[in-house]
């Protein structure tokens, strides 16, 4: 069969403006962590409230709608899809400025949970697309590699959008923090045009053997025959997302409330450590999984996903417990880079799912890790604060159960999806 993709430049060209969308789908859905105490503060919300924005709030929609969105991506045109969902979500966390208690909040983050949802799903599927089975590996990584980063890079852009919005607040006459709404928002609509001016639609390279496999029947078909793999590979990615989703979600207050470190501050902090964390994360753990597969160890990808969660456990207990609000920023940093899930568990669906049920699968990842892992992780942080009821450190020591939760279910999670993996043959039809 004829090899329809586009040349390199052209790929690379697509795939740096897909992480750049991502880039921004990040800094929008986690801003408000860092925006928490002064719109607690000004609506009068509980942490349970802020837990509820910060996580169900988002991750449900976000999550219902991945998986209709990807069935619709997996048989459509991709980029105006794409399109649409980025106008929505910035357009969104734009009218969050505008908020004027929960409700309407709780709004606002479910449009841009909305338009978030079809993101991820489009990409991974154009971005198989776009090149050759054994070149997927680095763009993969670069675009996996931006929700590692962000995750507390959008803390620290945060941070200084919050800086010059406190500059602005006395011209505009408005919160800072809601100046900081229409900051971060704005740009995704200049992303949106700039996707559906300069990007063509890359053309699929699914075997004809596998053209059929486009029905909900053979998807469900496709996990129940694979699900001694599926299953445990999903669960221990859920049970690690708990603890990024939680730590994300909580950090900068934890800095704010436990070591009296101002909201800008704190998201420079976070970025400091995390960022650097996150980049080398991105570049380690696909070239651990690469050098195990050329040493010849059977199902390299899920081996990489167990080995780090034995590193990951002892990280995730001990970082809460430090004594100052530097080391604390370091251990996230240190989270950031013993966590794999962010690349690898990308790659593991490219490598064993069939290109007309990679969007499906994706999907499925992001419903897991964003249903029980944004949604549980933002809101068990301060339903585990409450048995330490009116001390400081309580959201710490809810951070460090939630560790705890996450390293025993994830290390036994990854050994039974290492043990499947090896004999599920990978989709070798692009």
């Amino acid at each position: 069969m004829q090899d329809t993709r586009p040349n390199l430049f052209t790929a690379w060209s697509f795939t740096i403006l897909l992480s750049v969308l991502y880039a921004h789908s990040m800094l929008d859905r986690y801003i408000l962590s860092l925006l928490a105490q002064p719109i607690i503060a000004e609506f009068g919300l509980s942490d349970e409230q802020m837990g509820l924005l910060l996580g169900a709030g988002f991750a449900i929609l976000y999550s219902a709608a991945g998986l209709p969105a990807a069935h619709f991506i997996d048989r459509n045109r991709r980029i105006p899809i794409v399109v649409v969902g980025v106008v929505l979500w910035s357009l969104s966390t734009m009218a969050a400025a505008f908020a004027t208690g929960f409700w309407t909040l709780g709004l606002t983050r479910a449009g841009v949970a909305v338009g978030e949802a079809v993101l991820t799903p489009a990409a991974i599927s154009m971005i198989a697309d776009l090149f050759a089975k054994e070149k997927r590996g680095a763009p993969v990584a670069v675009y996996s590699m931006t929700a590692a980063i962000m995750g507390t890079g959008a803390i620290a852009l945060g941070g200084l959008m919050f800086a010059a919005a406190k500059l602005l607040a006395p011209v505009l006459d408005m919160a800072p923090w809601r100046i900081t709404l229409l900051l971060v928002g704005a740009p995704g609509l200049v992303f949106a045009l700039l996707l559906a001016v300069t990007m063509r639609e890359p053309p699929r390279n699914a075997a004809k053997s596998r053209a059929e496999e486009t029905g909900v029947k053979a998807f469900l078909a496709e996990l129940a025959k694979n699900r001694a793999l599926y299953f445990p590979f999903y669960l221990g990615v859920t049970a690690v997302a708990l603890y990024i989703f939680g730590l994300s979600s909580w950090a900068p207050t934890i800095l704010i409330r436990s070591y009296g470190v101002e909201a800008s501050s704190a998201g420079y902090m976070l970025g400091l450590m995390g960022i650097p964390g996150a980049i080398a994360a991105a570049a380690f753990w696909p070239s651990l999984a690469a050098y195990l597969g050329r040493r010849g160890w059977k199902s390299p990808l899920p081996v990489t996903l167990l080995i780090s969660a034995v590193v990951l456990s002892p990280v995730i207990f001990l970082t809460p417990f430090v004594g100052s609000a530097i080391a604390f920023a370091v251990g996230v940093g240190v989270v950031k880079l013993a966590n794999a899930t962010s690349t690898v568990a990308p790659l593991t669906i490219q490598n064993y799912g069939s290109s007309r049920m990679r969007g499906r699968l994706t999907a499925l990842f992001v419903l897991t890790s964003s249903v029980f892992g944004l949604s549980g992780g933002a809101l068990l942080v301060p339903l585990f604060a409450n048995l330490w009821p009116g001390d400081p450190d309580s959201l710490t020591y809810g951070l460090a159960m939630l560790g705890v939760i996450a390293a025993v279910i994830s290390i036994p999670s990854f050994w039974l999806a290492h043990r499947a993996a090896a004999s599920v043959l990978p989709d070798d039809s692009d």
